[in-house]
């Protein structure tokens, strides 16, 4: 059989017109400033999209274009599976399945294989790689939101020293340490690094009657950070990226992710399960300390009450989800 198609030599953008002349094993391709027999194992047909130009591959890397696609299917150059295929891809019905199932699959590695794989990976990886992290992410916030804190050296070490003890008490109690910044544009916050490194802002301080309210909080990111929270969340975002952008092939999305990742971490919501963990430890550990564990609730009862007086969700509810569950169990 033969076949008229265009040829491209695979070193420029010129195409020529050539004829194809298919022998048992051996397929021809002649032209006027071509003319050359390739085996069968030289050349190889790509699957068929729709009834889009049929295109040949050659190992010398030249390809051409053909466009009576009846006839090159006539010739059943592909494999039986690939045909197999292209039926499956003309009915609607399978093609609806095969996209529920590819959504399905999606949902499941996203879902289940990511918060997984991102555990695994945490607690595998090094404390000093973690320590590092930690360390960069506290310097460019100072960039981008904080101020220095506005509380007295005094207070500032007083407060330390309470919040130590609680620290002693966990399990990467050498890896935890408490910061405080002014943070006025994210308002009552406390939050987690990677590293260990605890910041209090000095909103929150200020939104405490007691102390112990600030202890309990403390008790709750102590509890993040002995679960390695922060780093799992940041571990789940970057690779539920990677998958989608794999999925997707949006290549580009790979650096705009590592140049928002300051923002994500600051704005970041905790899973139902992230925080479940971290008031299981804040409770037992306020328990063991002898601390009443509505302290907690007080203070989360306060900052919910500034929600409704402001119409704007203070920022350590926002990013931690105070739900009347949580201030029940407290209470």
């Amino acid at each position: 059989m033969s076949l008229r198609a265009y040829r491209y030599d695979g070193k420029s953008s010129r195409r020529s017109e050539v004829e194809l002349a298919f022998g048992d094993d051996t397929l021809r391709v002649h032209g006027i400033d071509v003319d050359i027999v390739y085996p069968r194992a030289a050349f190889n047909l790509q699957p068929r999209v729709g009834n889009a130009v049929r295109v040949l591959d050659f190992t010398d890397g030249s390809r051409c274009e053909i466009f009576d696609v009846a006839a090159i299917d006539a010739l059943q150059l592909e494999a039986s599976s690939t045909r197999r295929i292209h039926r499956f891809e003309n009915k609607l019905h399978y093609a609806l399945i095969a996209l529920l199932l590819s959504i399905a699959v999606l949902w499941a590695i996203v879902q289940y294989g990511v918060p997984a794989a991102a555990r695994v990976a945490a607690f595998a990886m090094p404390v000093e790689t973690e320590h590092m992290l930690g360390e960069n992410l506290l310097e460019a916030l100072d960039k981008l939101v904080f101020q220095p804190s506005t509380l007295s050296f005094e207070r500032q070490q007083q407060l330390r020293e309470q919040f130590t003890r609680v620290a002693l008490r966990a399990e990467r109690a050498g890896a935890i340490h408490f910061e405080f910044r002014n943070g006025k544009s994210i308002g009552a916050n406390a939050f987690a690094l990677p590293s260990g490194t605890i910041v209090f802002t000095d909103g929150l301080v200020a939104a405490a009657q007691h102390d112990e309210e600030l202890i309990a909080v403390a008790a709750h990111e102590v509890g993040h950070v002995a679960q390695r929270h922060s780093l799992r969340h940041v571990l789940q975002d970057s690779i539920t990226a990677l998958v989608l952008i794999t999925a997707t092939g949006d290549i580009g999305s790979v650096s705009s992710f590592a140049a928002a990742l300051p923002t994500i971490l600051l704005q970041m919501k905790y899973s139902r399960e992230f925080e479940t963990e971290a008031d299981d430890y804040a409770f037992n550990d306020l328990e063991t300390a002898g601390i009443p564990t509505q302290r907690f609730a007080d203070l989360m009862e306060r900052l919910e009450k500034q929600t409704a007086d402001k119409m704007s969700a203070p920022a350590f509810l926002s990013s931690h989800p105070a739900t009347a569950e949580r201030v029940k169990r407290f209470k």
